[in-house]
């Protein structure tokens, strides 16, 4: 089967799937009312420098504070100097032109750096860096080196500063798409740099914030056959995007716009999944997933095994875990560290085969991970780049660990847009649990809003108090 990327235009969250194999192997949610900062580029200024922590907090207009660490603070004027504490390269007070590399989390405000880079279709650029890098997916040694020549010979044609990134989406690309995209995202920087002169801090410089056009960027490449998308809007906004860039592209561009939803049942048991504290592996065994503040811990149950000698059955139940660890690490987006109990094991050359095995199906994680090596009792550490919220702090309530209102009422929506496909230009009425009713009406009428025109119906919501949080009736007028 095909590779697929899925885009769900939802009212109140987009999620965007890709399907390989049939099968759900990695997973992106983003609220509307949470919207992500990562990658926006700010003109903040410095309100407090702390030595102690090696860090300062930075106000970009957002309420709370970001941090910004010392060796994430590092200017291309300072490489050539040892100044590396944090109260040698800002100053409470001062203003620095800063990315968000990492999310909020809790208590925390987002991680900030100074090392921007700018992320286009097959290349990403990085102004403060000299160096031309190609993805580590491209297993052409030819073809790495040609697209580093186009890369090098584009920059010296326009005289430019700055380093690249070539990233998997440019395999094939000709030296022509390269250059123009060179020119695109160096003009970008043109601009974000003329921006951040006039602009007063703290102020966005940069960013968009279209969850659609960010999955383009981030998911796609030539090995994907399709990519279906569920409004029109989303639709032309992905044709438009690829139509400058990528115009081959456009063929796989499909509009799923029939009765049944874009996402199938086995897609949303995977996505149910991937909330439970426990996932199912073959062979009858199951990882059970805890996530504390600290690190996330990963257990190995072999379940009953199917032959009589115990290492043959711990060696099969780690070799079909290893697969499903790198799959939920995607698809929960757990990020930190990681520790996986493996299951009791005496033959030091299959532990190393595992490794091998979990570094071959973390390879083609979207995120920079790590691998140590597998201590005497039998844990093995890893760490996973944290960017983005996980599955689970998006999704779930902190406790009990249920589903959120704001999960629940994405929910209802979508189903509401189902239901008015069958029965289109009726007026409905939903009723739901009151926190339910708070999370849709919270965007002060904008989802009912946006849901009414979609459908071509009046929508009425209806707060009941005899209601479970997942429970919503639709009723048609």
């Amino acid at each position: 089967m095909p590779t697929e990327l899925l885009i769900e235009d939802g009212i109140a969250e987009v999620r965007v799937a890709l399907v390989r194999d049939g099968v759900l192997d990695d997973l992106w949610v983003e609220r509307r009312s949470q919207p992500s900062l990562v990658g926006n580029i700010y003109l903040g200024r410095v309100r407090r420098v702390v030595p102690g922590l090696g860090m300062a907090f930075v106000d970009i207009g957002r309420g709370r504070d970001a941090s910004l660490r010392s060796h994430d603070a590092r200017f291309a004027r300072d490489e050539e100097t040892d100044r590396t504490r944090i109260n040698e390269l800002v100053a409470d007070g001062e203003a620095v032109l800063v990315q968000v590399a990492a999310a909020a989390r809790g208590d925390k405000g987002a991680r900030l750096t100074t090392d921007i880079a700018l992320a286009g279709h097959r290349l990403v650029y990085v102004p403060y860096s000299d160096e031309v890098r190609v993805s580590r997916r491209i297993g052409s040694a030819e073809e790495i080196k040609r697209l580093e020549t186009a890369v090098l010979e584009a920059c010296e044609r326009f005289a430019l500063a700055g380093g690249f990134v070539v990233r998997t989406a440019a395999e094939g690309a000709t030296a022509a798409e390269i250059e123009r995209e060179i020119e695109e995202i160096t003009g970008r920087w043109r601009r974000i740099e003329t921006g951040a002169e006039r602009a007063a801090m703290p102020a966005l410089i940069d960013g968009d914030g279209d969850t659609a056009l960010a999955a383009i960027r981030d998911f796609y490449n030539r090995d994907i056959g399709a990519v279906r998308i569920d409004t029109r809007v989303a639709e032309t906004r992905v044709r438009s995007y690829l139509a400058l860039r990528d115009p081959g592209a456009l063929e796989r561009i499909v509009r799923h716009d029939g009765p049944a939803p874009l996402f199938d049942e086995a897609i949303e048991a995977a996505i149910a999944t991937a909330i439970a504290p426990v996932a199912p592996i073959i062979g009858g065994g199951r990882l059970t997933i805890e996530t504390t503040q600290a690190l996330t811990a990963i257990d190995i149950d072999s379940g009953r095994g199917a032959g009589t000698d115990p290492s043959d059955n711990a060696w099969r139940a780690n070799n079909a875990a290893v697969e499903e660890i790198a799959r939920q690490l995607r698809l929960r987006n757990i990020a930190g560290t990681i520790v996986v109990d493996l299951v009791a094991r005496r033959d030091p050359r299959r532990a190393e085969a595992l490794v091998v095995a979990l570094r071959q199906a973390l390879a083609r994680d979207r995120l920079a991970t790590r691998i140590g090596p597998i201590s005497p009792l039998g844990l093995l550490e890893l760490t996973r780049r944290r960017i983005r919220p996980s599955l689970a702090e998006i999704m779930l309530a902190p406790a009990p660990a249920e589903l959120n209102a704001a999960a629940c009422a994405a929910a209802a929506l979508r189903q509401v847009e189902r239901a008015a496909r069958r029965e289109p230009g009726r007026p409905l009425a939903i009723r739901v649990a009151p926190d339910v009713a708070s999370e849709i009406n919270a965007a002060n009428g904008g989802y009912v809003a946006t849901l009414e025109r979609r459908i071509g119906a009046r929508v009425t919501v209806t707060s009941d108090n005899a209601r479970r949080r997942d429970d919503a009736t639709i009723d048609f007028g």
